[in-house]
């Protein structure tokens, strides 16, 4: 054979070739980009979009009553919303008017969300003050988080001996005695000699 046949056998079968593997590659490309499609597809295909119903030529009270009824149903929802974000908003400042009469809190927007979150579910509000769920007033609430030893956390030491732990609670008929205001015979009297 001589380089010239070489050369036009070469190229048919390239030019033969080439068609089919392309072909061959973007059906490969297609069914793995379907594949990965599929998920996304699946998922807006459940979501129908909401459409405009067609208007009814053969009855415009009706279809003007349909629209107005649409509005007043959307704007009764964003009522609702603004209403909602109103109690929120009140409920979130009288919580920090309540968090305020505790004095200096550690940590008060950590707090404040805590809290707001713990109580805020079920809270109404009764002639301008907030119940929470179980009936007590909010600031009750927010005391009994501060006696609970969750809440001694957020509060900011008594103590200047620099443990910042607070010391021993002693019943009242047991207080500290100074060793020098009790004799000898009461010490052995206690000690049950």
């Amino acid at each position: 054979m001589t380089p010239e046949e070489i050369k036009e056998l070469i190229q048919s079968t390239f030019n033969a070739s080439l068609p089919v593997a392309l072909k061959g590659a973007f059906s490969e490309f297609e069914s793995y980009f379907n594949e990965q499609l599929k998920p996304i597809n699946d998922r807006l295909n459940q979501f129908e979009v909401a459409s405009e119903p067609e208007p009814d030529n053969s009855d415009p009270v009706a279809n003007r009553l349909k629209m107005l009824e649409a509005k007043l149903a959307e704007s009764e929802a964003r009522e609702q919303q603004r209403v909602k974000e109103a109690e929120d908003l009140h409920f979130s400042n009288n919580l920090k008017d309540a968090l305020a009469t505790k004095g200096n809190v550690l940590h008060q927007g950590l707090v404040s969300e805590i809290l707001s979150r713990e109580l805020r579910n079920g809270a109404v509000q009764k002639d301008g003050q907030w119940y929470t769920k179980d009936g007590s007033k909010l600031s009750e609430a927010v005391d009994r988080f501060f006696g609970t030893p969750e809440g001694l956390h957020f509060l900011p030491s008594q103590h200047q001996n620099g443990t910042g732990t607070p010391g021993l609670k002693q019943p009242p008929g047991n207080q500290p005695v100074n060793p020098k205001d009790v004799s000898v015979d009461d010490m052995i009297s206690d000690m049950g000699l």
